[in-house]
């Protein structure tokens, strides 16, 4: 991996240049029509007897939601008819249409990987809770720090909808007096602690503390996951709920990180260091600025060199997988949507590649700039872009359409994120 620039040195912007063929309806560098999901931790905290999130959502639409083909090391003998078997019978199967699960037999020597299939808009994938392991769709989610999994001991029909983890079946299952009780904005949910086995990406994390959902409230439940794998920091006070503790703690990698690359032919979740041939740039990196959000101090926001930042506040930038779109505070919102439409924002505009592009600034790093960020959707295009607010802080958030054009590795040893730009038609399936 490449070193930081030097303090003060002037570089040019780190540019996401669209990738033809990916979230495109039209041939053309638009985000295709998706609807709108917060949920992080910054919502599924607020009012929450566990943490102390502040941030409430608005504007919240239902999501669209896709699944992952995991990527074992090799198997043995008898392990592999088995799988074989599993990945023709698996319930997944029946629940997400044609989206199998798929085995790859491959080893990789340094970095353990889940390849997703991209829908457009968010990404889960299968993680096994117990022994024997039964297979939850989580979301793994940058702005989250708890674990929390549909359960059996929850009987609503919502909840029937799901893979639900059913504890009678796990000889590993650890039962706790400790419940949780989160109200986010679009739903709430409530439900005991447990601690179990749980596997992911091809390694064994050992025994985690997870979150039993057994009751739900809000329509955002009928969706197509079971749970929610947060990879933030430590967002709670009592440190057994983070659950990249765990990965960071695990013997298996060799390199303390993770990295989510999204390709014209695959996608993917890995863990360790990623092989050279994922980047077609050096990677630059931005330091953790507070251990809650991996979040990094921001100078300026600008939409073709105009600024949209509150000057007299200072803000941070959140990298975060659990949100579709970018997010602004409100008053950087409105000023960004004002210039959009001086501009004249239009589908043609956007085709032409003449649309305004979004700039992030930082002191003695590279500008973030995307030339990507719109949408088309029934009534015309426009930003890929919501309002959200913290009462106390200056927030921007990095969502789906950054991911999609950069390649990103948090990095959990050295406490920083790392940004490059992705290289061409890889494929890791092979």
């Amino acid at each position: 991996a490449a070193h930081s620039p030097a303090v003060g040195a002037r570089a040019s912007p780190v540019r996401g240049e669209r990738r033809e063929g990916r979230n495109n309806d039209v041939g053309e560098p638009f985000r295709a029509g998706r609807c709108v999901h917060v949920l992080s931790s910054k919502c599924l905290l607020e009012k929450s007897n566990i943490g102390d999130g502040r941030l409430v959502e608005s504007g919240v639409r239902p999501q669209i939601l896709c699944t992952f083909k995991e990527e074992r090391g090799p198997l043995d003998s008898e392990e592999k008819p088995a799988y074989e078997a599993y990945a023709q019978a698996s319930p997944a199967s029946q629940y997400y249409g044609d989206a199998l699960i798929s085995i790859a037999l491959k080893t990789r020597k340094h970095a353990k990987q889940v390849l997703l299939e991209d829908h457009g808009s968010e990404f889960t994938g299968p993680v096994m809770i117990g022994s024997p392991g039964q297979e939850q769709q989580c979301i793994f989610d940058t702005g989250s720090s708890m674990a929390w999994i549909m359960s059996t001991k929850c009987t609503t029909d919502v909840c029937k909808m799901h893979h639900q983890f059913d504890s009678a079946k796990s000889e590993t299952w650890e039962s706790s007096d400790s419940k949780m009780n989160i109200q986010f904005g679009t739903g709430s949910l409530s439900g005991t602690l447990c601690k179990d086995r749980v596997k992911l990406g091809g390694f064994d994390l050992g025994k985690v503390v997870l979150g039993e959902i057994t009751e739900t409230d809000g329509s955002v439940f009928t969706l197509p996951f079971d749970g929610i794998c947060g990879l933030s920091y430590k967002m709670q006070h009592d440190d057994r709920y983070c659950f990249l503790d765990s990965i960071e703690n695990s013997d298996q990698l060799k390199e303390k990180s993770f990295t989510f690359y999204f390709g014209e032919n695959d996608s993917a979740l890995i863990f360790g260091e990623p092989d050279s041939n994922v980047r077609s740039s050096e990677v630059q990196w931005y330091p953790v600025s507070r251990k809650f959000y991996w979040e990094t101090h921001l100078r300026d926001v600008t939409i073709d060199g105009v600024s949209v930042k509150d000057q007299d506040k200072n803000a941070t930038v959140v990298f975060d997988t659990g949100t579709s779109v970018l997010t602004m505070p409100t008053s950087s919102a409105t000023t960004t949507m004002k210039l959009l439409q001086t501009a004249g924002l239009n589908c043609k505009q956007i085709e032409r590649g003449e649309a305004p592009e979004v700039c992030y600034h930082f002191e003695g790093r590279e500008s973030i700039c995307l030339k990507h960020w719109y949408e088309k959707g029934e009534s015309g295009c426009t930003a890929s872009l919501m309002t959200l607010d913290l009462a106390d802080e200056n927030i921007f958030i990095l969502g789906q359409p950054f991911f999609s054009a950069f390649v990103t590795t948090f990095d959990v040893g050295n406490d920083r994120i790392g940004v490059s730009q992705p290289a061409a038609n890889v494929n890791l399936g092979n």
